[in-house]
């Protein structure tokens, strides 16, 4: 006799939903800028925020000292801000990665 067994057998736990998360505005939203060069890269984050409320700290730099990361940590009001510094911070001319 052969059983068969339960195709989900955690059919007692709750389901999981994806989707959109939802985020309180205003809030300080994390930016990690990965790049080249750091004295371009720290400048460009200050006139990317312009008069937004920014911390930046410089974190670490690679083995042999071509990459350089920063954390910017930036007040934004909503999402449409959020994005919009983020593109803005991929088009600085030495910036590889924004996460």
């Amino acid at each position: 006799m052969s059983r068969s067994k339960d195709p989900n057998p955690d059919s007692n736990a709750p389901a999981l939903t994806v989707g959109k998360p939802q985020i309180a505005y205003p809030c300080d939203w994390p930016y990690t800028v990965i790049g080249e060069d750091a004295a371009r890269i720290e400048e460009g984050i200050h006139a990317t925020v312009g008069d937004a409320a920014v911390r930046v700290r410089r974190r670490r730099s690679s083995r042999t000292g071509r990459f350089c990361s920063y954390h910017a940590t930036v007040r934004v009001a909503d999402e449409r801000q959020r994005d919009e510094i983020f593109q803005r911070l991929q088009a600085i001319a030495s910036v590889k990665v924004v996460l």
